[in-house]
């Protein structure tokens, strides 16, 4: 078979018109697919920011005959041995095609001396780095759509899990009277719980709250297998977007005796919002990755379209590890998500996301909730 190989060049950004294009072709009939733009790559490709500074990637385009039936992106930290990241991989449904693509890629690996590639991670942790476990079950974020014929390709190639994620729904009522008894028995038992402070997000302060989305997400999963480090202006260049459009009352930070304790992010059904792309014309500029989950959230209230289900996800330190001081944070931020909720009258389902398994919640061992499906990341020992 014959298969020819581009090297992207990283000076001509309308390389990478093809490189999307080929994605989009792969996933158009697909109904939560959010298309991919040049804008996906804004920070890759803008060469005086500091994540190319501290990040070295290459990108490749694999036709046959002229007609593209692969692409890849390789990206580590600039002379890092450890791992080496694999993502926007995307390749048709020829096994005789992916071998020979990942083969190449695999040889590139061991020319940089790598120990680990890791599969699916977009360039690091600050874009998306995961892939739906079983094929059978619904798609949360249209970011993380990847063809389910790649576990297998990959698993071919001596691929193991490295990592899993679960995601739970829960009925709002339920959700709404197990959260207000657990809220009910603190300010029974400890005396603090009402001075725990919540405060939504300040859009007059925008880019300083933004620093304290950086500074917890970070402390939060500087531990975690996945994360690696981004400076605050590269992490700033991905979020600022969201400033003219983010609802302010979806973002809860809390703190206590002037600590920072962590924050709570809602955002509705990404599926609902996706029907309505048409006339979000104002999310087109900002990467898919955002576009898809969070940054719909102000969208679909401006047009008056009740969501049909609400997304949870908390970034803090795990309750079990707070001081005693401190616990019940978590419930406080549910404490302001329903007073939200409520006020919208909302009668859908909560979905938690991206719990990792095996992590001490109480979801995972709550009646009420139910598991509705799993994320993994992969990875490949070289040695």
């Amino acid at each position: 078979m014959d298969i020819s190989i581009s090297e992207l060049d990283k000076s001509q950004s309308k390389n990478f018109n093809r490189f999307s294009d080929f994605r989009n072709s792969l996933y158009k009939t697909e109904k939560s697919f959010v298309k991919e733009g040049l804008s996906e790559f804004n920070l890759l490709l803008n060469q005086s920011s500091d994540f190319n500074k501290d990040y070295e990637w290459t990108a490749y385009l694999y036709s046959n005959y002229g007609k593209v039936v692969a692409r890849a992106l390789l990206c580590r930290r600039k002379g890092s041995v450890d791992h080496l990241n694999l993502g926007y991989f995307e390749v048709i449904e020829d096994k005789d095609v992916f071998n020979i693509v990942y083969d190449h890629l695999e040889s590139m690996a061991k020319s940089m001396g790598v120990k680990t590639i890791k599969w699916p991670v977009n360039a690091n942790f600050f874009h998306s780095y995961r892939i739906k476990k079983d094929d059978d079950t619904p798609d949360l974020e249209p970011c993380y759509l990847l063809k389910s014929y790649y576990k297998k390709f990959f698993e071919s190639k001596n691929y193991s899990v490295l990592r899993t994620w679960n995601n739970y729904v829960v009925p709002y009522e339920g959700y709404r009277s197990n959260c207000l008894e657990g809220i009910e028995f603190l300010r029974s038992k400890y005396d603090y719980f009402d001075d725990i402070k919540m405060r939504h997000l300040d859009k007059s302060n925008f880019k300083e709250d933004m620093r304290l989305f950086y500074s917890q997400l970070s402390k939060s999963f500087e531990d975690k297998g996945e994360y690696e480090p981004v400076s605050f202006e590269d992490f700033y260049s991905f979020y600022s977007g969201l400033k003219s459009i983010i609802r302010s009352e979806l973002i809860n930070f809390s703190s206590y005796k002037e600590k920072d304790l962590g924050f709570m992010i809602s955002y509705v059904d990404t599926i609902q919002a996706q029907r309505l792309k048409d006339k979000l014309e104002v999310l087109l500029p900002l990467p898919s990755f955002l576009a898809s989950p969070i940054a719909k959230i102000a969208a679909l209230i401006k047009l008056q379209e009740k969501p049909e289900k609400v997304y949870l996800s908390f970034v803090g330190k795990d309750d079990s590890k707070f001081d005693e001081e401190v616990k019940g944070v978590i419930l406080k931020h549910h404490l302001a998500n329903i007073e939200y909720l409520d006020s919208i009258s909302f009668t859908g389902d909560i979905y938690f996301t991206l719990l990792e398994v095996g992590s001490n919640s109480d979801l995972q061992s709550s009646k009420l909730a139910k598991v509705f499906n799993q994320y993994v990341l992969y990875s490949k020992d070289m040695d």
